[in-house]
């Protein structure tokens, strides 16, 4: 099904390049179904993956001797060296296209490996967030303070590293985009009249035949 979501997201990036011009609702539905797809493939993924993981290691994980929470941080290594590789790979892949919406194409389906790196990563914050709680407290409303407290203590930590370093680099990443999106418009404009242009001298060049 992750795969599928993958095509899904070619065909919709298709349907865009096809009937985004005319209407910018359009466009807007098309690309929020592409979002949606890679994210949809990336949660896929992300579960088959543990699945497949613990299947393979008949539940006792490659160390550990079957411990969850040492289970998920190998899954996470292993996670985020392979899709890194892939990552890189698509960057090299995407620098090497001319047309903007095949960049576009390929800069969604790192967003979506990005997404499983930091699904997989989670995934190791909740195990350990709910195997802490469960070894100190017993009562179930004791352990939901104890999650959200755990929580609270992990964003007073994050928080600060989101806000000095994260959240400069999203603001460039988003002159970046405003530049793209500028490029592609640019693109689309020269493409449409070169449509009409075509369609324009068709009836010129077939009226002295007729003749």
């Amino acid at each position: 099904f992750g795969l599928a979501c993958g095509l899904f997201i070619w065909f919709f990036k298709f349907l865009s390049r096809k009937f985004g011009h005319y209407a910018d609702k359009i466009r807007r539905g098309l690309d929020l179904a592409c979002a949606m797809s890679a994210f949809t493939m990336a949660w896929s993924l992300h579960y088959w993956g543990r699945w497949r993981f613990w299947y393979a290691t008949m539940n006792k994980g490659l160390i550990g001797g079957g411990d969850v929470m040492t289970g998920q941080i190998v899954m996470a290594m292993f996670f985020s060296t392979v899709l890194s590789m892939v990552i890189l790979a698509l960057f090299r892949l995407r620098s090497s296209m001319a047309t903007p919406d095949n960049v576009e194409l390929v800069t969604i389906l790192i967003t979506a490996f990005n997404i499983l790196i930091g699904l997989a990563w989670q995934t190791c914050f909740q195990t350990a967030n709910e195997q802490v709680v469960g070894h100190l407290l017993e009562e179930s409303s004791h352990k939901a303070y104890g999650r959200s407290a755990i929580g609270a203590v992990l964003c007073i930590i994050v928080a600060p590293a989101w806000f000095i370093y994260i959240l400069p680099n999203s603001y460039f990443y988003e002159k970046e985009l405003a530049l793209f999106e500028e490029i592609k418009n640019k693109f689309m404009e020269e493409a449409k009249a070169g449509e009409e242009g075509q369609a324009a001298e068709e009836p010129a060049s077939a009226a002295p035949a007729s003749s």
